[in-house]
């Protein structure tokens, strides 16, 4: 540490035994954070996070959800603050942020803190471009800005849904990203705005009161609400930012209050410790997991152990009789309903393991196109979806309810064989554990951009996004994106 972060370390532990929540610790130590006091690495990891969610928006524009996110914001109407990924459009800047925040989630393709299963990302980049687009921001404010969005919402979420409440908030039908993702969002606004501590305070105590999200929308066959939901949450973070600049105001005591957040979504089960865990010592950006694989993270494992056994034994769709995905208990609670039934469209294959096992056992990935018609309806895919099994383990519930863990094992029965290969697997790769090159990110965000931006344009976007803290205004990277 230097001696600038020394003098924060101890001012922050000087805060820490003061009589004030502890969001405000947090929010103190947020509104301090500077450009120059962050580690390179964690720059590093922003950009990275920045690039992922850029490319799963650029390939969701063109989706039939991201086409009803645009033509929601172009019918609002109003100032022309920010831009519309892919499209060009300017509109108001909360209409951007819920466009723009649709579009990134319309692929299970977008990054995840596993501790608390949250999607910082598609909530908190879309949001500090439409602010950072609309204020003239530099490409430091929006990366400090983008690093405090993380820091609020992963907080917020291991308090809510790790720990001793490992997923409690699911459990009882909530989508954290949706529900959490509203402060991470109001962090990051408030962040590019100036905002005082105390006008961030109410911002906080009054996006508390939009947050929002149904699990039911994400486990229901047919729904794709859910993929809204980091639009909504950085469309309401804005919102709640400007009443607060306004001078409306919050409950301070919004997360921790015997009505508050915590108590309200958690039922009372939650882990308070985890507001300032670490404080000041790491910076939770770095937790983030990168997907490899177009699907929710719970089935990265299963894939990735079938993707090593395909490479090391040279397994063949013909040699395999079947596959037994192993998991815990609390994996059947993302699943949908009509799990035991081939998926009618892509919505149900995108989370359906079963098919995501197919479709990686016959193509040798798991990226957007194989989730395209002639695929989807190619016999060869039903068929080997047919040989895929899943069985609920639940001498794994243990390890990961107590750890951030996403454990999974993978049987595959050979034709003609007795014994099975079998492989176990407890971090995905892109996870900070077993993590992902920077050349397989680029790609994938080349892969994910190049099917809606020409590959010259593609390449100027992560080259400008390496260099982003050389940008005085961020309004000249935003035209980039524009097909």
């Amino acid at each position: 540490m230097g001696k600038k972060q020394i003098r924060s370390q101890k001012n922050l532990e000087r805060m820490m035994k003061m009589d004030q929540t502890k969001l405000e610790t947090l929010v103190n130590y947020l509104s301090n954070l500077k450009f120059e006091e962050i580690p390179p690495e964690v720059i590093e990891k922003a950009k990275l996070c920045m690039l992922d969610t850029l490319g799963v928006a650029l390939a969701g524009s063109v989706t039939s959800t991201g086409k009803a996110a645009k033509d929601f914001a172009l019918s609002i109407g109003g100032n022309k603050d920010a831009t519309l990924y892919n499209y060009g459009n300017q509109v108001s800047w909360t209409s951007a942020a819920y466009a723009n925040g649709t579009m990134a989630f319309c692929y299970n393709f977008t990054d995840t803190t596993l501790s608390c299963v949250v999607h910082c990302g598609p909530v908190v980049v879309p949001t500090a471009l439409s602010v950072a687009e609309k204020m003239g921001n530099s490409g430091k404010d929006f990366l400090v800005a983008v690093i405090a969005g993380y820091e609020m919402m992963n907080r917020v979420g291991n308090a809510i849904n790790s720990g001793r409440a490992r997923m409690s908030h699911h459990k009882r039908g909530f989508h954290a990203t949706g529900t959490t993702g509203v402060f991470g969002a109001a962090s990051t606004a408030a962040k590019l705005l100036g905002l005082s501590q105390d006008q961030t305070m109410n911002a906080l105590g009054i996006a508390g009161s939009y947050a929002s999200g149904l699990l039911e929308s994400c486990t229901t066959p047919k729904s794709d609400v859910w993929k809204s939901h980091p639009g909504i949450a950085g469309q309401n973070g804005i919102s709640a930012v400007l009443l607060a600049r306004f001078g409306l105001k919050g409950p301070y005591t919004v997360l921790e209050g015997k009505d508050g957040f915590f108590t309200a979504f958690g039922g009372g089960n939650f882990d308070l410790g985890k507001m300032e865990e670490d404080l000041g010592k790491r910076l939770l950006i770095m937790d983030t997991a990168f997907k490899l694989h177009n699907g929710p993270h719970v089935w990265a494992n299963p894939l990735d152990s079938l993707g090593r056994m395909i490479k090391t034994h040279g397994l063949k769709p013909e040699d395999v009789d079947g596959i037994t995905i192993m998991i815990p208990t609390m994996y059947t609670y993302v699943m949908h309903s009509s799990r035991n039934k081939y998926p009618n469209d892509a919505e149900d294959a995108e989370s359906d393991p079963r098919y995501l096992m197919a479709a990686m056992m016959l193509h040798g990935r798991v990226y957007v196109e194989q989730f395209a018609d002639r695929v989807l309806h190619n016999p060869k895919m039903k068929e080997m979806t047919g040989r895929v099994t899943l069985e609920v383990d639940p001498s794994l519930d243990k390890v990961f309810q107590e750890t951030d863990k996403t454990p999974a094992r993978v049987r595959v029965k050979m034709k003609g064989k007795k014994e099975e290969l079998t492989e176990t697997a407890d971090h995905p790769r892109g996870a900070p554990k077993n993590p992902a090159t920077n050349e397989e990110l680029e790609n994938k965000f080349l892969a994910l951009a190049g099917g809606v931006l020409e590959k010259g344009k593609a390449l100027a976007i992560a080259q400008m996004v390496g260099k982003l803290e050389k940008l005085d205004n961020l309004r000249d990277f935003v035209g980039l994106l524009i097909a």
